[in-house]
C-alpha cells in the first residue's frame, strides 16, 4: 500500500507541474532530486504530459537554418550555433562520409563551416565554401562499397535524413536509412523548416515526413528510408549496420538514452569495422562507449562545440 500511495503521489505531482508550471522542465535533468522514488516513471510522465501542453516552436540558428526548441524540456533539436553545420560534421562528415570515404576531419575542415548567407531561402551547401554535402568522391578515392547503411537513434526534424540523401545523390551511393522515432513531427511542422534547398528536394523532405512508417519506402534512386516506431532500447538488430547516428536529447534531458545497455545494443547492431557518431562528448559517455567495446575518438566539434565522439566497432569483438 505505501507502494502504491508513494508512486500515484509522484505521479499527481508532476502531472500538476507539468500542466501548470514550468518547474518540470527546469528541473527534468535533476529528476533524482525532484522525484527521488521512481525518477524514471517521473521523467516518462513529465515529458509526455508537457509535450502535450507546450507548443514546439521553430528557431534561426546562427547558420540560418531552423531547429525546434521545446519548452518542456527547455531544450532544441540542434545546437543554436547552426543546426545544419551541426548535422553535417558529425554526422555526414564524420559518419557516413568517414565510413565510405575513409575520410578523417581536420581543421581545415572545420574552418570552410561559414554561415548561410541566404537565410529566407534556405541553407545551401555549396554556399559553405564548399559543394553540396562536402564530401565527394573526388576528395578522396572511393572503396568499392555502393551501399550504405545506416542506423539513427533520432530522427526528429529529418534534417539528417535529408542530409544523407543529398550526399547519397552526389556521390551516387546507394544509402538505407533506418531512424528510430517516438516523438513524431507533424508533417505540418516539418513543411515550415527550411532545410531545403530545391524545390525537388523539398519535395522529397516532405515525403520523408509523409511516407509510411515501419517500412521501406524509396525516397529518390538512391536513398531508401525506413522510419521505425519503436526504443533504441528495443533494438534487436545484429551486425546489420555501417554508422550509427547517435542524435538523443543530451544525457540532462534523456539520462535513459545514455545508459551502457543502449550502447550494447548499438555496438550489436554495427558490422565489424562500423562507426557510432554522436554530438556528445561527456566523460561518461565516452567511457560507456569504451567499456562497450568501442574503440573512441575525440574529434573536433561543430562550431559552437568543442569536440564530439567518433567510436568504432573493432574487427574482432566479442
Amino acid at each position: 500500500m505505501r507502494f502504491e500511495v508513494s508512486f500515484f503521489g509522484d505521479a499527481v505531482v508532476c502531472f500538476f507541474f507539468a500542466m501548470y508550471s514550468d518547474l518540470c522542465s527546469k528541473c527534468i535533468g535533476s529528476l533524482n532530486r525532484v522525484f527521488p522514488r521512481y525518477p524514471k516513471f517521473t521523467h516518462s510522465i513529465c515529458r509526455q504530459l508537457s509535450n502535450e501542453h507546450n507548443d514546439i516552436t521553430i528557431i534561426e540558428t546562427c547558420d540560418g537554418s531552423h531547429s525546434l526548441f521545446v519548452p518542456a524540456l527547455n531544450e532544441t533539436y540542434h545546437s543554436r550555433h547552426g543546426a545544419m553545420q551541426e548535422s553535417q560534421w558529425v554526422f555526414i562528415k564524420n559518419g557516413l562520409a568517414s565510413a565510405t570515404l575513409g575520410h578523417r576531419a581536420s581543421a581545415f575542415d572545420l574552418a570552410q563551416v561559414a554561415p548561410v548567407p541566404e537565410r529566407s531561402r534556405g541553407p545551401r551547401m555549396h554556399e559553405f565554401g564548399y559543394s553540396g554535402s562536402g564530401v565527394t568522391l573526388q576528395e578522396e578515392q572511393m572503396p568499392e562499397r555502393k551501399q550504405v547503411r545506416i542506423h539513427e537513434v533520432g530522427f526528429g526534424t529529418g534534417l539528417n535524413a535529408l542530409l544523407a540523401m543529398r550526399w547519397a545523390e552526389e556521390n551516387n551511393v546507394h544509402v538505407h536509412f533506418t531512424t528510430l522515432e517516438t516523438n513524431v513531427l507533424s508533417p505540418e511542422l516539418a513543411a515550415q523548416l527550411n532545410y531545403a534547398s530545391t524545390e525537388p528536394e523539398r519535395t522529397d523532405f516532405l515525403k520523408m515526413h509523409t511516407c509510411a512508417w515501419n517500412e521501406d519506402v524509396a525516397i529518390t534512386q538512391h536513398f531508401t528510408l525506413h522510419k521505425a516506431q519503436r526504443r533504441a532500447q528495443d533494438e534487436q538488430a545484429q551486425s546489420e549496420y555501417d554508422v550509427v547516428f547517435y542524435d538523443a536529447f543530451g544525457p540532462p534531458t534523456q539520462p535513459e538514452m545514455w545508459t551502457l545497455a543502449i550502447f550494447q545494443r548499438m555496438i550489436g547492431a554495427l558490422k565489424p569495422g562500423g562507426i557510432f557518431v554522436t554530438y556528445c562528448a561527456k566523460g561518461q559517455v565516452r567511457r560507456d562507449l569504451q567499456a562497450t567495446g568501442f574503440t573512441v575518438e575525440r574529434l573536433p566539434g561543430p562550431p559552437g562545440k568543442r569536440e564530439m565522439l567518433r567510436a568504432t566497432k573493432p574487427l574482432l569483438h566479442g
